[in-house]
């Protein structure tokens, strides 16, 4: 028993989806680098650093923590829905890709705590309070659109496997820098403002050389269209006098309280 052939031309096979190269396959990865040093860094030391350099109080330090994941509840759907309008009306998520890699910036403001700022608790838990946030909504800009970047590419299961298998070395890679440097250069005993300032600076700088890599290689493994266009409106006929029209497409609407 022969199967039948797929639409299109008789006996003709679809053209097999082709697999991404290494090298752009490579720089898009790499932008998963600096999304692992935000994800580990403010979550191992930002907690020591408004409760021992800042002296704020540690219930204060914990609602700090957890206001901005608390918006993030809200934050990455509304993300959700701008990346996936900006694919259809412009043909490419870029636009939200390159307004996340502020992020690295965000990250330097949220330990670089200004002198007069930082002698006041308050104002201190409020500053990291204002720019975790302002650093969480960047890091969804960037990340989600990031993230359906493999939807979008016109490769088979094993392409998309290989994606997202060069995406999570280069993301655990990511991490453990950001785990092990971090600590580093902020030191031991008692860190002032100042070195956390300085690892901010240094783990900021490869979070946004990495991000900017990133954008490059989404944008070679998703070259840009055009914006989407409706199709053009087909003519149909209907039912006249409850008599189809032979010569064209009829149709036929069923309600069922009638």
């Amino acid at each position: 028993m022969s199967l039948p052939a797929p639409s299109g031309a008789p006996g003709e096979l679809p053209a097999p989806a082709t697999s991404p190269g290494t090298p752009a396959l490579v720089r898009y990865a790499l932008g998963s680098a600096g999304m692992g040093v935000y994800v580990t860094v403010p979550g191992l030391l930002l907690l020591y650093f408004l409760t021992d350099t800042l002296g704020v109080s540690p219930w204060l330090a914990g609602l700090v923590l957890l206001v901005p994941k608390v918006v993030d509840v809200v934050l990455h759907p509304f993300v959700g829905f701008l990346s996936d309008a900006d694919r259809v009306r412009r043909g490419s998520r870029l636009r939200l890709l390159a307004a996340g890699c502020a992020l690295g910036p965000a990250f330097v403001a949220l330990f670089a705590v200004p002198g007069p700022v930082a002698d006041r608790p308050w104002a201190a838990a409020l500053w990291v309070a204002g720019w975790f946030v302002v650093g969480n909504t960047l890091f969804a800009a960037y990340q989600v659109p990031y993230l359906a970047t493999p939807t979008d590419m016109d490769v088979d299961y094993d392409g998309r496997t290989r994606v997202l298998s060069f995406r999570m070395v280069v993301l655990t890679l990511g991490i453990l820098v950001g785990g092990a440097v971090a600590p580093l250069l902020v030191g031991d005993g008692e860190p002032t403002v100042a070195a956390y300032t300085l690892m901010a600076l240094v783990l900021g700088a490869f979070t946004l050389a990495f991000q900017l890599v990133g954008v490059g290689g989404v944008r070679r493994l998703v070259p840009p269209r055009g914006p989407a266009r409706a199709a053009p409106p087909r003519a149909v006929s209907y039912k006249k006098n409850n008599q189809p029209n032979k010569n064209s497409w009829c149709i036929y609407i069923w309600w069922p309280y009638n």
